[in-house]
């Protein structure tokens, strides 16, 4: 049984929040050195602000779920609490199309769908980046209201967004790649301003398909991972990740990291520490990890066996949505989770290969400083 393997991680302590339960094995807060071949450096990254007291994972956390089922043909987003007593559906109708030389044929509805990927919450939470494809080789992003008014498409919509979708800090840009169904190991970096609907691609960049993007916290440049070959971490094959800065106005690239063993899956907020899958060896077998890699420094197992990736969401580096497999009596499913990666709460948010979540984390500081007046 996998399933106390899993664990300390996942294990529901009580309903669905996330703890070390006292009688399980405790994988979550492990620290590992990096392994050989990792070649990261500290450079180029911000150094973060006063600590601040840690963002709260409760059943209140606003959500986005995408359930993207293609085997029966439902692409549907839901916005709403994580403990699911308030879920709407947003539906594509009446989405407007002010990107200058998009295809007028490729209106976005909800009976023209193919697929539904990425989704990507505002800072503030008020608003949801979604990927939507429309026709094989083809997608774009639409960004709603949580309550889903004002759909507007905010992409090119002839070509493939990759890379996932990245809010800037304050809101008004979103970053993302796009690639071509001919060759899609490559890709354009690209900017749109939600305010003018217009699109800036960076000047004389063509990267390798990124694997994750994050904007610094000036707005001027972009974060990217990408892979740059594989190599054998303890006689096992991983992908071997880059961190790159890009400048937005000129194009210069700058080598953040280099090295780093496995695939970059997420960027935090201060690009600090990514989110990494690694090829590993378990007691049970050849099994996947998902670890928190700091920069210059050490690795932290956040799930230990049967993971399938995980994300920081916008506005922290402490949150953020994790999944794997469980298996339990030989039937096997895929489990979501918002967690916060310092304290080790969390909650469930469902069960399902098909459902992409992201989330927007409660922050504590304007609590603490009401009861401080109080």
């Amino acid at each position: 049984m996998r399933l106390a393997h899993w664990l300390t991680l996942l294990v529901a302590c009580t309903g669905t929040v996330i703890g070390a339960c006292s009688d399980t094995r405790d994988i979550t807060h492990h620290e590992t050195n990096p392994p050989p071949g990792d070649t990261t450096k500290s450079g180029g990254v911000d150094s973060g602000g006063p600590s601040t007291p840690p963002p709260v994972v409760t059943g209140a956390t606003p959500v986005a779920i995408v359930d993207n089922s293609t085997a029966v043909h439902v692409f549907s987003v839901f916005t709403g609490r994580l403990d699911g007593t308030l879920r709407r559906q947003l539906h594509f109708s009446n989405v407007t199309d002010p990107i200058a030389d998009n295809d007028p044929s490729l209106r976005v509805s909800d009976d023209k769908l193919i697929g539904l990927s990425s989704p990507a919450l505002s800072p503030n939470g008020q608003r949801l980046a979604v990927v939507a494809s429309l026709a094989p080789g083809q997608s774009e992003i639409v960004v709603v209201g949580v309550d889903g008014t004002a759909p507007e498409v905010a992409s090119p919509n002839s070509a493939l967004i990759v890379g996932g979708v990245t809010w800037s800090a304050d809101g008004t840009k979103l970053a993302y790649g796009t690639t071509t169904q001919s060759d899609t190991s490559h890709a354009q970096l690209s900017v749109t301003n939600l305010a003018s609907h217009t699109i800036s691609r960076i000047p004389g960049v063509t990267v390798s398909t990124p694997t994750a993007i994050r904007w610094t916290s000036d707005g001027k440049s972009l974060v990217i991972a990408t892979r740059a070959g594989t190599t054998s971490a303890s006689a096992l094959p991983n992908v071997l990740s880059t961190l790159m800065q890009v400048d937005i106005a000129s194009g210069a690239i700058q080598t953040v990291a280099a090295g780093i063993i496995g695939e970059i899956t997420s960027i935090s907020s201060t690009r600090a520490r990514v989110l990494v899958t690694r090829t590993a060896d378990s007691d049970s077998g050849v099994t996947t990890q998902l670890l928190e890699h700091t920069l210059g420094g050490s690795d932290k197992v956040v799930i230990a066996f049967d993971a399938v990736g995980g994300h920081y969401v916008a506005a922290s580096d402490q949150v953020a949505v994790l999944t794997g497999r469980i298996t339990i009596d030989g039937h096997t499913s895929v489990e979501t989770f918002v967690r916060n990666l310092q304290t080790g709460i969390g909650l469930e948010v469902g069960s399902g290969a098909s459902i992409t979540v992201d989330a927007t984390p409660i922050d504590t500081t304007s609590r603490t400083s009401a009861r401080t007046r109080r």
